[in-house]
């Protein structure tokens, strides 16, 4: 039986605003990507108004986002199941269209 109560640390990257945003979370060992995207959306980030943050992801729903899990879609993987191991980077960018 695995050993639930470890920890991993998962670095994440918010593609949100003029430079991305670069934070590191602490999540429990079997963690998934939709478990650190829900930590994203109730961290209270120090110093940062969620309002006005980048990191405020609540006006974005699942299909406003592209998820890269080290360099490869999280599409192509198990998706929002897909999971997480200890030094993964996550980069989120926001969906755009436009011509």
């Amino acid at each position: 039986m695995e050993d639930t109560n470890r920890a991993i640390t998962v670095y994440l990257k918010l593609f949100t605003g003029a430079f991305p945003e670069r934070i590191s979370l602490t999540l429990v060992l079997g963690a998934r990507v939709r478990d650190l995207m829900a930590k994203v959306e109730r961290k209270s980030f120090e110093g940062i108004s969620r309002k006005n943050s980048s990191l405020s992801l609540q006006d974005l729903g699942q299909d406003d986002l592209l998820l890269i899990l080290n360099g490869r879609p999280i599409q192509n993987l198990q998706g929002y199941d897909t999971l997480l191991e200890d030094g993964d980077v996550l980069a989120v960018f926001p969906v755009m269209a436009g011509g």
